[in-house]
């Protein structure tokens, strides 16, 4: 198997078409530390976090660290709640912050260490209960439950902690906060992936939907109601529910620490098919945390950006993206903007390439295909001598047999990347989807009904896919069906940018 090696001399498998190559290229992003900073003003004022703190400077403390639990950057919130405490010693509450920012999130398992600070923190909090409010003690009384006993076993005290949650919640239906957390412990023990496929998931669904409506419809900037609406839909049959949530986030001006925020309106963007919006927050998503100490999701950041770049509309704007946004090593750069063109059929400035590194080889194959000459393109490949069955390598594979007319072949390869691929990714949307190559193998041997079928089984998964969209609207036009004319439609209203789709060859 061909490899390219990165920067840091590590070898990377020569996988152009898929995003282990970028996985690859990013894992050396620029990770130097980014200094502290103050909260932009708007964000002084998006939480308050009812508290017995009879210090203003401990309660901004506290709302802030709160956020940042918000925002999946715990690290940081302890350190904020830490300043709470050093602020006013008996503030109880601050101390129960430490032990929630310190236990996990649904990124974020507990660890044997964090568990350790936790527990230090919540011995503290209990011993101060004498100075809280009755609410704040319910809060410190729940934690207490999560923290009771060993690291392990784990399931005792979680179910205990979602239950003193619950109790919370109905003792106190007003209070948003204690509504999110209930809510991000249900989401905890119930995995994102899967809550929309069994009975149990789907009850928590259920409840997750009410708890999160109910706060959204008191405080529709609750930046956790925001963020776990999202998540919610991440794998839902639909997810229109959550592009509100992601204008919201996107809007947030907060701290660098916190810029996980921002990211997810890329999550609520790519899986609803408005990529050029998925851009724009990754780009203004990885720009905060560049300046943030703590880069936790850099690379996620990127990975979803690239996403998004490659199932937009429009070349500039994602090659405007690797190379503003991408901070890597230089020489990282090349084959991601190789990808780029690669993606969006830039067929003759790839041929005009006489490179011979990997990514370049690859692309000429794509291209040679693309342009109809098969023969040129069967021997290169060929000559690249692959062995390997990897998802990349089957699409190279089926769309070079498309253009040599080996229609069979191309179904069948087509078939098995389908297979590999796994379905549906969330907001990770594959940026050469595999149900593309099959639609596109489908409709070159005028088997026309089975190509709409794989167009539309994949906007099930992707609504708005301006590709799939092409290919379905080409698909029915060939088989003379009136819906046609609404695939067209859907299709201009999709693909807004510059660059035209000419023909399947260009998917």
């Amino acid at each position: 198997m061909l490899h390219l090696y990165g920067a840091r001399g590590r070898p990377v498998p020569l996988l152009i078409l898929s995003l282990s190559l970028i996985l690859g290229l990013l894992a050396a992003l620029h990770l130097a530390q980014g200094g502290a900073a103050r909260p932009p003003a708007a964000e002084q004022g998006l939480l308050h976090f009812q508290s017995s703190a009879s210090r203003a400077s401990a309660q901004r403390e506290l709302n802030r660290g709160l956020l940042l639990y918000y925002a999946y950057n715990g690290p940081q919130a302890a350190e904020y709640f830490q300043r709470a405490a050093d602020e006013q010693p008996r503030l109880a509450i601050a101390y129960w912050g430490i032990a929630l920012a310190s236990g996990p999130d649904i990124n974020t398992p507990f660890s044997r260490e964090s568990f350790m600070r936790g527990a230090k923190a919540m011995r503290t909090a209990v011993s101060l209960e004498r100075y809280a409010s009755p609410r704040e003690r319910a809060y410190i009384d729940a934690m207490a439950a999560r923290y009771h006993g060993n690291f392990e076993p784990r399931d005792a005290p979680e179910s205990a902690y979602r239950a003193a949650m619950a109790k919370l919640v109905a003792s106190y239906p007003g209070d948003d906060d204690a509504s999110m957390l209930y809510a991000e412990a249900v989401l905890e023990h119930n995995s994102v992936a899967q809550i929309w496929h069994s009975q149990e998931g789907l009850r928590a669904a259920a409840l997750l939907d009410r708890l999160i409506g109910n706060v959204l419809s008191r405080y529709p900037e609750h930046p956790m109601a925001n963020h776990l609406n999202i998540h919610l839909h991440d794998y839902a049959p639909h997810h229109s529910k959550a592009l509100q949530s992601g204008d919201r986030l996107a809007a947030l001006d907060v701290e660098p620490a916190a810029e996980h925020l921002i990211h997810m309106a890329a999550h609520a963007y790519n899986e609803n098919g408005d990529y050029a919006k998925s851009l724009a927050a990754s780009a203004r998503a990885i720009a905060l945390a560049n300046a943030a100490a703590d880069r936790r999701y850099l690379f996620h950041d990127f990975e979803v950006g690239m996403s998004a770049a490659m199932n937009g509309a429009s070349y500039q704007n994602a090659a405007d993206f690797v190379a503003r946004s991408y901070t890597g090593q230089p020489a990282g750069k090349a084959p991601l903007l190789m990808a780029v063109k690669t993606r969006f059929y830039r067929w003759d400035d790839i041929l005009a390439n006489h490179d011979d590194d990997g990514p370049s080889r690859v692309a000429r194959i794509e291209a040679l295909a693309a342009k109809g000459d098969g023969r040129a393109a069967a021997s290169r490949l060929k000559a690249l001598r692959l062995t390997d069955s990897s998802l990349s390598t089957l699409l190279l594979r089926s769309r070079v047999a498309i253009a040599t007319g080996r229609g069979d072949d191309s179904v069948r390869l087509a078939q098995e990347a389908v297979t590999k691929e796994g379905g549906h990714k969330a907001e990770l949307i594959p940026y050469s989807p595999a149900l593309q190559t099959l639609g596109h193998a489908y409709y070159a041997m005028h088997r026309y009904g089975e190509a709409v079928h794989a167009f539309r089984n994949e906007l099930r998964m992707y609504p708005g896919n301006g590709r799939a969209l092409y290919g379905l609207w080409q698909s029915l036009q060939a088989s003379g069906r009136s819906a046609a004319a609404d695939a067209k439609r859907l299709f201009d209203k999709a693909w807004t940018g510059s660059d035209v789709l000419l023909s399947m060859n260009d998917l």
